[in-house]
């Protein structure tokens, strides 16, 4: 078995490290409301390039060793680790699951639909998710993740083990003096954020796999993702998004076996033509951008395929720009990172 090594940045966090990685809202009034389970990969791509510029470090360089593919970056997962255990790096599941199985059982069908990420145990055994609902073999943590039950064992989970999950809570404007007229927005407002929990003896931490070939660009990227892990990941960085237990780790990786004949996404896609979109052949979309630029004016959005998509062949995606002046481009990464799977 041939086994292609894939780097990853490791973030370990504080216990109940909270984020909010915002989706794209009609009304944004609505744009709080909801979160991601995970930060998109153009979510961290800004992320970067905004440390790049804080630490003026060249942040057009950077830009173009994306868009010439000397780095690909995928989007941020969790992971978690025990004493004497194997860690736990959880993955996207694949769309096709959902899109073109048949799965016996209505209450089956809808658990096997319910979940969002697999362990990479899951993913290195083949996507058995006939078995999933087979508790000698599997186990739906907290509804939406598939864990081995040799992980479960291993890290002593129970049935009411969390770990993530989402938490919505009312909040209220800053108080305005007396004199001050109050406003619509002045009243109560409802935010989610995503909460990694972290169970008896766990360690949590985000994730996200990185492929750098440029000594530059590496400098760039370590430097950034340095400060980016003490200024906040994600959206209400005031209070969210900035709980590191330490540095990050650049110097772990995992492997896949490159024989896989099928190719899933672990990153947002943008396709450069139409023969990469024809060889992404299962997937989902969903509507990126649409925040508020410096004018005070949203930007346009943009269709992205969203992770766990399937290819028959290797693709790389674009930057899209979404500003609405050229002179200030503002860049959504579509640039794809893809993982080899097989399905038994």
């Amino acid at each position: 078995m041939d086994r292609t090594k894939v780097n990853i940045a490791k973030i370990f966090l504080e216990p109940y490290s909270r984020f909010h990685f915002g989706e794209y809202k009609i009304d944004h009034d609505l744009s709080l409301s909801d979160s991601s389970f995970f930060c998109h990969s153009d979510t961290l791509f800004s992320a970067l390039i905004n440390q790049c510029d804080r630490l003026n470090d060249d942040p057009d360089s950077f830009v173009e060793a994306f868009k010439e593919d000397e780095i690909c970056i995928s989007s941020v997962f969790y992971f978690f680790e025990k004493a004497n255990c194997d860690p736990i790096y959880l993955l996207p599941k694949p769309v096709f699951i959902d899109k073109k199985v048949k799965i016996s059982g209505a209450a089956n069908k809808k658990q096997i639909q319910g979940v969002k990420f697999v362990s990479k145990a899951v993913w290195d055994k083949g996507f058995e998710y006939e078995k999933w609902n087979d508790i000698k073999s599997y186990v739906i943590l907290q509804g939406n993740i598939v864990l081995t039950k040799e992980e479960y064992d291993q890290f002593g989970f129970n049935r009411n083990s969390a770990l993530v999950k989402k938490n919505t809570r009312p909040k209220n404007q800053v108080r305005r003096p007396k004199k001050q007229a109050r406003r619509k927005e002045d009243g109560i407002y409802y935010q989610t954020d995503v909460m990694v929990c972290s169970p008896a003896g766990v360690k949590a931490g985000i994730y996200f796999f990185y492929d750098v070939e440029d000594e530059n660009t590496k400098r760039q990227f370590f430097n950034a993702v340095n400060v980016l892990c003490f200024s906040g990941l994600g959206g209400e960085q005031a209070l969210l998004g900035r709980t590191p237990r330490k540095v990050p780790d650049f110097d772990q990786s995992l492997s896949f076996d490159s024989n896989k004949a099928r190719l899933a996404s672990i990153s947002l896609f943008s396709p450069t033509d139409e023969a990469e979109l024809a060889a992404c052949t299962i997937y989902e979309t969903s509507l990126r951008g649409g925040h508020k630029s410096g004018l005070s004016q949203n930007t346009d959005v943009v269709p992205m395929v969203m992770e766990g998509a399937e290819f028959t062949s290797s693709a790389k995606g674009c930057l899209v720009d979404l500003s609405l002046l050229p002179e200030k481009p503002i860049f959504r990464n579509g640039k794809v990172f893809l993982l080899p799977f097989e399905s038994k």
